[in-house]
């Protein structure tokens, strides 16, 4: 048992090598991940595992950079905005997002990150207008995928053509054509 603790607080801690830091950059571990990882106030992740290095953080989801952390051999996809957020700023209560205060959702910096409540995010979203609007009919949605024209179109090529076809031609799905057809989706023209 005691040689068990004793390598596990070998683990904690690490110092993360002068030569990868940036000047003035301030290194911290990942909250349940001490000793595995370290994150720093740029935003950047790094692995001490097999020699250790700077993580690369890839987007993920709605362009949120992320790494796949390891541990005890479970990996699990970690937000870098969320590492960030609670290494500098403290654990995040239930309930809690983790908000971009300038919307820019690749600045991961401790001061433009701050927990808070959905309604304050949404709040931020509309301040600095990132917020995706769903209630919008048609091409005013930010997530349409056809104009109201090739709505048109469908429908009239559905007398000739197969749902399956027509999918293809527009890049949508069956699904999409057989609800803009029946009047599911689209209604408004």
């Amino acid at each position: 048992m005691e040689g068990r603790k004793l390598a596990e607080n070998e683990n904690r801690h690490k110092p993360v090598p002068p030569d990868v830091c940036l000047p003035g950059e301030v290194w911290r571990d990942v909250v349940g991940y001490e000793g595995l990882y370290s994150v720093s106030d740029e935003g950047r992740i790094y692995g001490h595992k097999r020699g250790g290095r700077v993580l690369r953080t890839p987007l993920y989801g709605h362009g949120y950079r992320y790494i796949n952390a390891s541990k005890c051999g479970v990996v699990r996809k970690k937000k870098v905005h969320h590492i960030v957020c609670e290494a500098f700023n403290g654990p995040r209560k239930p309930g809690q997002v983790c908000r971009h205060l300038d919307g820019n959702q690749h600045n991961n910096i401790p001061s433009n990150l701050k927990w808070g409540t959905p309604t304050e995010n949404a709040q931020d979203a509309i301040r600095h207008g990132t917020h995706i609007c769903l209630h919008q009919n048609g091409q005013k949605n930010t997530n349409a995928k056809l104009l109201a024209s090739q709505v048109i179109e469908i429908r009239q090529k559905a007398k000739s053509m197969t749902q399956t076809a027509i999918a293809i031609e527009y890049g949508i799905s069956q699904q999409n054509v057989d609800s803009i057809i029946k009047r599911k989706s689209w209604r408004h023209i």
